[in-house]
């Protein structure tokens, strides 16, 4: 493998960028033909921290940025990019594991290093925002076209979509390294040791995660279980828009390192992803975290999410039907159950096929020229 430097132009955002580099990071240690740079907010004690914890498993370097804008990270990155080539003048592959696209569609043909011989951009949504715009789709058209240039996508629903739009460009579907062997697992035993359920709402904290009908729900029906919410609000909109939370018993206001994420994940019964307002093409970080906690999770049965339950019977699938959740919850199977204990069994399952051993060949494939 030719050398390649992974960019992270997001990794000072709020969330899982930071996360899902440091996870990937852990699994491709031995590969020492990658070396990363990532974006640093300077006086951000969490960037340092993030940082620091990276680069004590890597080779890493950072750049200044001011804010968590993907436009912004991507912009400066190809300053940094140049500066770090003059300096390692072996690198041949640049990797953004993040980036602005049209903003790169750009640049790239303008920027591009003589010694770079592919560059490979993982998006994280479908092609559709592209297509809305003639002028954005033409630009990202021609970018897709160049033989330098190719997109990864992390789930086949993402890659099938652009690549029915997209047909002449080099479209990869690149398996996400999110489960190392640094797991916390939890007691065999499964008997009940909550009075009630156990649900947890973990990580960032926003507009169309659920809360703003889970929370109701759950205050007028106590007996359904404990809706436990955890994290840090994503942006001041939010932190206005669900104000209302700051009073609520079970609710922990703020950012989690991964291992207070781990624990908190470890004393629910089920990890709730009833996402609204969201691409269900694409991923949920939270339903590898609940596998590094071996917990089920609870979906919509759609797009990844459902299909991932569909196939390791790792978790439920709820009703779109906001009237029908009450008798929902009422019967979710409980702690020590025969169907929980077969929950169970599915999310090992999942934590198998998904363990960085299992995808590390499928991810350095996809690299290949």
């Amino acid at each position: 493998m030719k050398s390649t430097l992974i960019i992270q132009p997001w990794f000072s955002a709020n969330g899982h960028p930071a996360q899902s580099v440091i996870n990937s990071a852990r699994i491709l240690v031995d590969e020492s033909y990658f070396s990363y740079l990532v974006s640093c907010i300077t006086k951000s004690d969490r960037d340092i921290k993030n940082f620091n914890l990276l680069q004590s498993i890597v080779k890493a370097n950072k750049f200044a940025v001011n804010s968590s804008s993907l436009r912004e990270g991507t912009y400066k990155s190809i300053f940094a990019v140049r500066n770090y080539l003059k300096k390692n003048p072996s690198v041949e592959k640049l990797f953004y594991f993040d980036v602005h696209l049209v903003l790169m569609a750009l640049i790239w043909p303008l920027f591009r290093p003589g010694n770079i011989r592919q560059l490979y951009v993982c998006y994280l949504m479908g092609p559709e925002r592209v297509k809305r715009f003639r002028l954005i789709n033409f630009v990202i058209a021609q970018f897709l076209k160049r033989h330098d240039v190719v997109l990864f996508l992390r789930t086949q629903e993402l890659a099938h979509d652009w690549k029915k739009d997209f047909p002449n460009a080099d479209i990869r579907c690149l398996p996400s390294l999110e489960i190392s062997e640094v797991t916390i697992e939890p007691p065999k035993n499964q008997a009940v040791v909550h009075s009630q359920i156990q649900l947890g709402v973990l990580g960032q904290i926003r507009l169309g995660k659920g809360i703003e009908w889970l929370v109701p729900l759950f205050q007028t029906y106590p007996h359904l279980g404990d809706l436990n919410i955890c994290g840090a609000y994503s942006d001041q909109a939010a932190e206005i828009k669900l104000n209302n939370l700051k009073s609520y018993p079970t609710f922990i206001n703020k950012f989690l390192s991964e291992n207070e994420l781990l624990g908190l994940a470890a004393e629910q019964d089920y990890l709730l992803m009833l996402y609204d307002d969201w691409d269900p093409r694409m991923e949920g970080a939270v339903m590898f975290l609940a596998a590094k906690v071996s917990k089920p999770v609870i979906v919509y049965d759609e797009g990844w999410c459902g299909r991932m339950v569909r196939t390791y019977n790792n978790g439920l699938v709820a009703p779109k039907n906001k009237n029908e959740m009450m008798d929902f919850f009422k019967g979710l199977p409980k702690p020590g159950s025969d169907v929980y204990q077969q929950l169970l069994s599915g999310v090992i399952s999942f934590k198998c096929e998904h363990s960085g051993d299992k995808l590390k060949n499928a991810f350095l494939e996809a690299f290949r020229d």
